[in-house]
């Protein structure tokens, strides 16, 4: 059991994840005054940008907008490198937001949650950890993400395969040297797309073991034009708002349509893809 702790710990609210969600909803619940406490299963905050450090991780969202709006300050002092940043710049930032806010007194690290049974009598949650110790709240708020569990390998013969095998999500913090290396890659989402030309570099051979060809675009990325950093932190929060009502997205300069891709034929589908 954790000393830190007493055995039966009250708080107003306890959130469950140190990701993006997790940082915000900490920081507005001290804000309306409510006691509470972060239980984060990784040794430090970040979320998905914590876990998912493999070569190649990056953001496909612009740098402008991937980031908080509830200060305006911390708006205008951050300076993103990149258009489309990388995992350890986000990382970062998430770090800078933690301390700037005093943020990490209120999260508890390498702890995960048990179970949580909800009391209707006493109205309230008891949470149990692994750490042997038990949390009382009024309010459990998760912010886990949608894909915080790994896909692990489930392929006959893989448990006797005698070499290393990594999962993009749980990716050693030492550098992995694939030099010389026959590398097989499973999988070609999100992440195969991103792990995939950074392993190319450097393996003597790169095997991609693929269900379904995924759709990739050129993603255009680029360092921030100082000009146009200055433009948006001119006007941060019509930024936002212009982005929030042009496109269901919320992205900027991104229009989506609401024709279902079926509606129109298989011939005029092909020439919309490939004319953008």
């Amino acid at each position: 059991m954790d000393s830190l702790w007493p055995k039966n710990s009250f708080y107003d609210a306890v959130v469950v994840g140190a990701g993006i969600a997790g940082l915000y909803m900490l920081y507005k619940l001290r804000e309306v005054g409510l006691s509470c406490q972060v239980v984060e299963a990784g040794a430090d905050l970040g979320g998905t940008w914590y876990w998912n450090r493999y070569p190649g991780a990056r953001c496909d969202t612009y740098s402008m907008e991937y980031s908080y709006s509830f200060c305006s300050k911390l708006e205008q002092e951050w300076e993103w490198s990149e258009r489309y940043p990388n995992q350890s710049e986000i990382l970062k930032y998430l770090n800078h937001v933690a301390d700037r806010f005093e943020l990490r007194s209120n999260i508890r690290f390498n702890t995960r949650l048990l179970a949580a049974n909800f009391s209707e009598k006493k109205d309230q949650w008891n949470l149990d950890l692994d750490t042997g110790n038990q949390l009382i709240c009024r309010f459990l708020l998760m912010a886990t993400g949608c894909l915080s569990i790994p896909n692990t390998l489930d392929i006959p013969g893989s448990s006797t395969f005698k070499g290393p095998i990594y999962h993009t999500s749980r990716w050693p913090k030492n550098e992995v040297c694939l030099s010389n290396q026959t590398v097989g890659v499973i999988g070609n989402g999100s992440s195969g797309v991103q792990i995939i030309p950074e392993l190319a570099k450097q393996a003597k051979k790169l095997i991609i073991f693929q269900r379904t060809a995924q759709y990739a675009v050129p993603s255009g990325n680029c360092s921030l034009d100082s000009k146009e950093v200055e433009l948006i932190k001119s006007d941060y929060s019509g930024f936002r708002d212009r982005n929030r009502q042009q496109s269901s997205a919320q992205l900027s300069g991104t229009k989506t349509s609401q024709r279902s891709a079926l509606s129109v034929s298989p011939d005029d589908r092909k020439r919309l893809y490939e004319g953008n």
